[in-house]
């Protein structure tokens, strides 16, 4: 019993080894980035120094004027010596660039092979049914809880992207709104011809975004089913899109009138959808933050059960 779990033991400490090793390969690659970016901007920068410089030196009639007024070896000075800061940088940061690829290196070289943990899991499970029914009952159950708490989480983050990209459509359709409202203002004041054709298309699009919306709503309803209770639905917004093409096309005073009001009233209830989706937003999250403590402590509770602890 104790030859498994010390051999369970060895395999989660090598694949935590690993894993810290990689992890800090990714930020190793990161920085070599960063400082290879940074490398080539100063050589970009040093060059146009050395560039100045060398112009300074010769003839030209910026220099005569200079010399003329007294003031040519001072500017002279001035860009030899930006010349020699800007290459003491590039300096500097190509011994970073090659301290940070020296350590990426190292590091690569000497990542942990990787450790047969399934293997060991397997055995250990196979001695504790034999050996601890009582202790293997126990470590399955604690299996089970982490794997519903998981579960729980992957559902979270589904209804959080659900609720994210219908806050994404609510958006878009209060800038299509916005838009029609401003062509249908216009047209009120007597745009002509052109404001009222610009109008209708602005009506048409927002039309379209509230129909992305509404699906968009639907598959957050979708998603929130399968999420624990606690949570509110939303309600969607009511359009009547047959009087919103009647008032459209058939184009008077009145008509113009009424097809503002709709764009107010739509416009309204995508401003508080969007601020139910805000405060829906906010109590998922909270709730996942909460499922993944409980995930952390289950996954504890796991690795006890299989020490034995």
């Amino acid at each position: 019993m104790a030859v498994a779990r010390e051999q369970y033991q060895a395999a989660v400490t090598a694949e935590q080894q690993r894993a810290a090793a990689l992890v800090r390969i990714e930020r190793l690659s990161a920085e070599l980035d960063g400082a290879a970016q940074r490398l080539a901007e100063l050589q970009r920068e040093a060059a146009l120094e050395q560039e100045d410089a060398g112009r300074w030196n010769g003839r030209g009639f910026v220099q005569l004027v200079y010399w003329l007024v007294g003031r040519l070896d001072e500017r002279r000075e001035l860009e030899s010596a930006q010349a020699l800061a800007a290459a003491a940088r590039l300096a500097t940061a190509h011994e970073a660039w090659a301290t940070i690829d020296h350590a990426l290196r190292e590091a690569t070289t000497s990542v942990p092979p990787r450790a047969d943990l399934g293997a060991a899991l397997a055995d250990l499970r196979r001695t504790l049914e034999t050996l601890e029914p009582h202790t293997y009952a126990w470590v399955v159950q604690c299996e089970q809880q982490s794997a519903a708490v998981r579960a729980e989480l992957e559902e979270l983050d589904e209804a959080l992207t659900a609720v994210t990209s219908c806050s994404e459509a609510v958006a878009a359709a209060l800038r299509h709104l916005q838009s029609a409202a401003n062509w249908g203002t216009w047209d009120l004041l007597g745009g002509g011809l052109l404001a009222s054709a610009v109008k209708r298309e602005r009506v048409d699009e927002a039309l379209s975004a509230l129909g992305q919306v509404t699906t968009a709503l639907a598959t957050v309803r979708r998603e929130l089913a399968d999420v624990p209770a606690g949570v509110a639905l939303p309600a969607g917004i009511e359009l009547g899109s047959g009087a919103w093409t009647f008032d459209v096309w058939f184009d008077n005073i009145f008509s113009d009138l009424n097809m503002q009001g709709r764009i107010r009233d739509a416009t309204a209830q995508a401003e508080t959808l969007a601020g139910r989706l805000a405060a829906l937003r906010a109590d998922l999250s909270a709730q996942r933050r909460s499922t993944v403590d409980r995930c952390v402590r289950a996954d504890a509770d796991v690795a006890r059960a299989l020490r034995g602890s």
